[in-house]
């Protein structure tokens, strides 16, 4: 599997706009691949966070081998006010 954020990019947050960008997997299966059940930003540790997996489309390259792109939301709005 390969993961490519945003070709490449950085992905620049700021405290008010909603930001969204790509997120582009190669994923390889023997019996090839149709699309994604999910695609989940958070590390293992986190409990909640404020990124949202919007949807995704595969393009397939080969019998085994598709990019799937995942387009991924980030709300800065989700950061609660600490003043």
């Amino acid at each position: 599997m390969k993961t490519v954020v945003y070709g490449g990019g950085n992905v620049t947050v700021g405290t008010s706009k909603t930001v969204t960008f790509p997120i582009a997997i190669t994923v390889k299966d023997n019996s090839g691949v149709k699309g994604l059940a999910n695609v989940d930003t958070s590390k293992a540790y986190s409990v909640h966070g404020f990124f949202d997996w919007t949807g995704s489309s595969c393009v397939k390259k080969s019998s085994t081998t598709s990019v799937c792109t995942a387009t991924t939301t980030v709300d800065p709005a989700w950061i609660p006010d600490n003043q």
